[in-house]
């Protein structure tokens, strides 16, 4: 039989988590509490528990997809990671986002939705028809962007419609 250890090992290795996850992983193979807690603050301490490094690398992770920051957040609440852990992590994001101007929410809703408007095919004369609209809100939506970010969004496009360069823009 394997070790509380090894058991815990072959879980995270097979897929990172969460300290909550892996204590009630190892609760569903009926390991107790006074065998659990000793093993998840020595993984701590190796390193191979991290939830708030898990954070940050889960942030990075989303925008890379195209997540707004209430589907991030949404994603990491269902892996079960603290609110405090979250909420750190994206602090430090946004001190970090000062230097990174290019990575800005606005400009990740706008890279989806030009995305959106490449792939439809439709041609964009001086308004984005309504259908289209209509499609790239519920994306924006589902990515979990904010209402005033996907208005803001659809004002740039709006702008932008029209001219041959909406087809060039490039993030």
């Amino acid at each position: 039989m394997k070790s509380i250890s090894e058991i815990a090992a072959a879980r995270i290795l097979r897929s990172r988590c969460s300290a909550q996850v892996l204590r009630k992983y190892l609760k569903n193979k009926n390991f107790s509490d006074g065998e659990i807690e000793p093993l998840i603050e020595s993984f701590k301490g190796y390193g191979y528990l991290d939830d708030l490094q898990y954070c940050r690398d889960f942030i990075v992770h989303g925008e890379r997809k195209g997540w707004g920051e209430l589907r991030i957040k949404r994603e990491l609440r269902k892996r079960e990671l603290s609110s405090e852990d979250i909420a750190i992590a994206f602090d430090e994001k946004l001190e970090n986002s000062e230097a990174d101007e290019e990575n800005t929410e606005r400009n990740r809703a706008l890279a989806v939705a030009l995305k959106i408007i490449r792939q439809s095919g439709m041609d964009i004369e001086n308004k984005i028809p309504e259908k289209l609209r209509n499609r790239i809100i519920r994306r924006l939506s589902s990515y979990g962007y904010s209402s005033s970010i996907v208005f803001s969004t659809l004002s740039k496009l709006d702008e932008m419609a029209g001219d041959e360069i909406l087809f060039d823009y490039e993030i």
